[in-house]
């Protein structure tokens, strides 16, 4: 198997706490998150203070 990954990130402030606890909160970040378990892919968020956020989605590509 291949594997494709599709990747977003910003150079904002970052996310103090847990990143996940924010993906349960709100719009934006659950939204993904369902979006990318609805097609049975990985949704993966990562964040640092002062550093930004990225969000990547994995999925799995099987050879011809």
């Amino acid at each position: 198997m291949l594997a494709n990954q599709q990747a977003v990130a910003d150079d904002g402030v970052g996310m103090e706490h847990a990143p996940e606890r924010y993906a349960s909160e709100g719009f934006g970040l659950s939204s993904m998150r369902q979006r990318a378990g609805a097609i049975d892919r990985e949704w993966q968020i990562q964040s640092r203070p002062g550093a930004g956020t990225g969000i990547s989605v994995r999925m799995a590509k099987r050879r011809p």
